[in-house]
């Protein structure tokens, strides 16, 4: 028995924990580096494109809410059973669980690589990706509510330096460099729009931490608050790397926001190397991140497979994980593999759900709430 992971159903969370569970799973490298990606589409446009994927972002995270509220003591994989039917839904979780491990691998080379580039640059990023797996490992056999009660720890020194920041960002914009507005045409916004939404990656938690709420009717308004959040700090993150950098240098920069707290000046400020501030929530929304995909990942395989000895799940996990970041051989493969994988979470995060929530408001399906 000590080779299970403690979770239990029985260990209900405040519903507005929802809110932070919700910006901690978002926040991860991609915060800082999204901007690359939408600019390719959208050019100066992006803005535009943020704001259409916001709202895309916003409705997804309530048609989830809404979806999870009619099955409050089952996760996506245990209801979806019912809606699907068995075969589907067995396809449907798998192709979770491939979707998740591939997330990671990217995330692990993603986080490897940026260590590499600003801190130790002569260390072998096995030891980075090792130490990070080893103490994920410690967290994610504590099950889902101690995941998040780390969230409720950490959330404030990932919000705090991000505001920080975006004050920064506002000070030293030039809007010039958002002109001429929509020269380009409508369909590279769209592009860029449906690229941001799919950067959203760990909306679809609201399906897996609904059972742990004490009452589920409550999850609405911290739900959206939590993607609000996070759309209103990228959104200026984006109106700052465009604003500040102009569109042809955040193309070419390998870290836009980094590269955008190089720029602006606090007069009588000793220090200059502000991009120091964005450090300390990179590394805890990383942390955050893969300790909850982790914790997904390997609570799926023992749910799907039945299996009983979960930590040695983690481990498996975990070494698969370390493995696939390292085939992945350098920075532009990354890089498209990252792209790829956002206009793919589109699919998992958004039209999937919708469909499935269709078909459960024809079909009038609910779960029990005893």
């Amino acid at each position: 028995m000590r080779d299970k992971m403690r979770d239990s159903v029985k260990d209900k969370l405040d519903p507005r924990i929802l809110a932070i569970t919700i910006i901690v799973a978002l926040f991860e490298f991609e915060t800082f580096a999204f901007a690359k990606g939408v600019v390719k589409f959208a050019k100066q446009d992006a803005w535009i494109s943020v704001l259409l994927g916001g709202l895309i972002g916003l409705a997804g995270t309530f048609l989830l809410v809404k979806l999870a509220e009619r099955f409050p003591k089952e996760n996506f994989f245990q209801f979806n059973k019912k809606i699907w039917g068995q075969p589907l839904a067995f396809i449907i979780a798998v192709a979770s669980l491939v979707y998740w491990l591939g997330y990671l691998v990217i995330l692990y080379k993603d986080t490897s690589m940026a260590t590499e580039y600003f801190f130790l640059k002569r260390t072998p990023t096995l030891i980075p990706m090792a130490l990070f797996a080893g103490v994920v490992l410690w967290l994610a056999v504590y099950g889902l509510t101690s995941i998040v009660r780390f969230f409720q720890i950490f959330v404030w020194f990932l919000i705090l330096p991000l505001i920080f920041v975006s004050i920064l960002f506002l000070s030293a914009v030039d809007f010039k460099n958002f002109f001429p507005v929509m020269s380009h045409g409508i369909l590279p916004v769209i592009l860029g729009a449906v690229y941001y939404a799919g950067a959203l990656q760990g909306l679809e938690v609201i399906l897996f931490l609904m059972p742990f709420i004490s009452d589920t009717k409550k999850t609405v308004t911290p739900a959206l608050i939590g993607t609000g959040t996070v759309f209103l700090i990228t959104f200026v993150h984006i109106i700052g790397a465009v604003g500040i950098l102009g569109v042809e240098r955040v193309q070419k920069e390998v870290y836009p926001g980094v590269a955008t707290m190089t720029i602006p000046e606090i007069p009588g400020m000793m220090g200059d190397r502000y991009e120091l501030f964005l450090t300390l929530p990179w590394i805890t929304g990383v942390f955050a991140t893969i300790a909850l995909f982790t914790y997904l990942v390997s609570d799926g395989f023992g749910q799907i497979f039945n299996i009983k000895y979960k930590k040695a799940i983690v481990i498996a996990v975990s070494l698969l994980i370390i493995t696939g970041a390292f085939l992945i051989p350098n920075l532009a493969w990354a890089s498209m593999l990252r792209e790829n994988l956002n206009f793919i979470t589109f699919s998992f995060v958004y039209i999937l759900p919708i469909i499935t929530f269709i078909i459960t408001a024809i079909r009038k399906k609910r779960g029990t709430n005893e």
